[in-house]
């Protein structure tokens, strides 16, 4: 009974007038698992907009960066829990590389493509991470067309 209702207090929590954190000007690196298993760094342009740069490699020599340019809306989930107001949506738009990877069992020494990082962020109002979950439509331009779907957890750390 007291886990039942400590996960209540959890999920409801106490209205207040908690809000993500302004991360602006900060800058934040951290891994990201998944797809496309990285190092990630942050930097806040805005209170609500971010760059964000993320590179990689594999066992079998294959590589990525990717850079993409997002904005989150801090506030959409504040009418709900405390606990809620600091989860925070994010779209963005972005552009990569991929170096000797293989897509749809096909080996390219180079590959460019554009993402839409659509994603959740829990921006704690007092540390310094953020905890992500991300999903990218993925189009491959060169050397041929293929869409995909990469997906990613990851965390940050903001000096």
């Amino acid at each position: 009974m007291r886990i039942f209702v400590a996960i209540l207090l959890l999920i409801t929590g106490v209205s207040s007038q908690a809000a993500p954190a302004n991360r602006h000007g900060d800058l934040g690196l951290g891994v990201m698992v998944g797809d496309t298993t990285s190092l990630t760094g942050k930097y806040w342009t805005k209170t609500n907009t971010a760059f964000d740069l993320s590179g990689g490699g594999s066992a079998e020599k294959e590589g990525w960066i990717q850079a993409s340019y997002e904005k989150y809306f801090l506030n959409a989930l504040s009418g709900g829990s405390r606990a809620m107001s600091e989860f925070s949506p994010y779209v963005g738009f972005g552009l990569g590389v991929g170096f000797n990877r293989t897509i749809d069992d096909v080996k390219y020494n180079n590959d460019y493509f554009a993402r839409v990082p659509l994603g959740l962020s829990w921006l704690p109002n007092r540390t310094p991470v953020d905890i992500f979950l991300e999903a990218a439509p993925t189009m491959t331009v060169e050397p041929e067309a293929v869409i995909s779907l990469v997906g990613n957890v990851g965390a940050r750390y903001y000096f």
